[in-house]
């Protein structure tokens, strides 16, 4: 122990070493906790990584972001980015595929082929009912397609791999969407509008 009480880095490295002894590593996107661990305790540590699981178990998943992964897999998350978050996401992921405990919640092409081609606004949810996005359109239908077609990065990715259900409310005219779209973003905030538009 150091002077002022700390533990220093060779103790931490014993204490951590041995209370990983017989339990498996399990980290999401594991490369970034594995080079770093590898580091401090100068072993080569084995970990199993949840998002390489789900790439092998769920084809074409626009994003392998732990939120959503954990929202395809029915798992609604919050914005909160602490460790114990990001902990509870992860061993939900590991146990539902473990388990095989899951269903698979994605909004399908013959639903979104089935909205109006009207002007309109559109709510994208989650598989829980949570409420991520707020868009208008002139054209529901294309609109709400152009969302899932093409290639998705970053945030629009994850906020696509989250949504199982969209839901549209028709108005008269684009200018009608437009007003009610800044209206509902200001009274419901979603989760994906925060930021700024998609």
């Amino acid at each position: 122990m150091s002077a002022h009480g700390a533990l220093c880095q060779e103790e931490l490295k014993k204490l951590f070493i041995a209370a990983i002894e017989g339990f498996t590593l399990v980290a999401h996107y594991a490369v970034y906790e594995k080079r770093w661990l590898d580091w401090f305790t100068g072993l080569n540590l084995e970990f199993v990584c949840t998002r390489e699981l789900v790439r092998n178990e769920i084809s074409n998943l626009p994003s392998g972001t732990l939120r959503a992964v954990a929202g395809i897999l029915g798992h609604s998350m919050k914005e909160n980015r602490r460790a114990v978050d990001h902990v509870t996401w992860t061993e939900f992921v590991f146990q539902a595929l473990q388990t095989g405990s899951y269903q698979i919640h994605s909004f399908s092409s013959v639903e979104r082929l089935s909205i109006p081609a009207c002007p309109g606004v559109y709510r994208f949810l989650d598989s829980t009912g949570s409420l991520l996005y707020i868009g208008k359109a002139g054209n529901l239908r294309s609109r709400v397609n152009s969302h899932f077609t093409g290639k998705q990065k970053g945030r629009h990715a994850e906020l696509i791999s989250r949504t199982s259900r969209v839901v549209h409310q028709e108005t008269e005219t684009a200018l009608h969407a437009a007003i009610l779209e800044i209206k509902l973003i200001s009274e419901l905030s979603p989760l994906y509008n925060l930021v700024g538009k998609i």
